[in-house]
């Protein structure tokens, strides 16, 4: 393991060359290492310990582990954390950012922008489509230049508000958006 991923390296250490980055976001950075060599139903040391281990506080250490929780890679196991995969993402996503890594949250396009530029999935920003529940997803898709931004349903806003905010389809689920998605390519739409 390289000093970059290795969990008993200072945090300190791991400064980037433009600019800090907050201790909690480096810790989870480690952590997503050490969740990886686990695996599934693997169990992590205590908050005690970790904080030990990276020389941070254990609020840091918790503050980490509460984003690792809401994006459904551990979960809390009587007084433990284990490893899980909740969301199954691993073997469907290529990507997967927060706002951290691509430098500002929705409604500013930095996702969408970032997620083009590290997987190079397109060639022209009006090939990709954004599909979201929130008027900030649809201003996000809007404001990266995105051709189908599309609202889903599925979540707490309506119709009327998420075209108010710029969606291009309003769709009852995200299961409808591959055939949105192939009607446009079949009648010659760029996507």
């Amino acid at each position: 393991m390289g000093p970059v991923t290795d969990p008993r390296a200072p945090i300190r250490s791991g400064v980037p060359e433009h600019g800090r980055v907050p201790k909690y976001y480096a810790v989870k950075t480690r952590l997503e290492s050490v969740l990886d060599e686990l695996g599934e139903g693997g169990l992590l040391p205590t908050e005690r310990e970790l904080a030990a281990t990276f020389e941070v506080a254990r609020e840091t250490v918790r503050q980490a582990l509460r984003e690792l929780l809401i994006q459904g890679r551990v979960r809390r196991k009587g007084r433990g954390t284990v490893v899980v995969d909740a969301l199954g993402w691993r073997d469907i996503a290529d990507l997967t950012l927060c706002p951290a890594d691509a430098g500002r949250g929705r409604p500013f396009p930095d996702l969408v922008l970032a997620a083009l530029l590290r997987t190079g999935a397109a060639d022209d920003v009006r090939e990709i489509a954004v599909a979201g529940d929130t008027p900030y997803d649809m201003l996000c898709g809007r404001r990266s230049g995105a051709a189908v931004v599309a609202g889903v349903l599925t979540g707490a806003h309506d119709e009327p508000a998420l075209c108010e905010a710029g969606a291009t389809h309003v769709l009852a689920t995200v299961a409808e958006l591959p055939d949105v998605l192939a009607g446009l390519a079949g009648a010659g739409t760029r996507r």
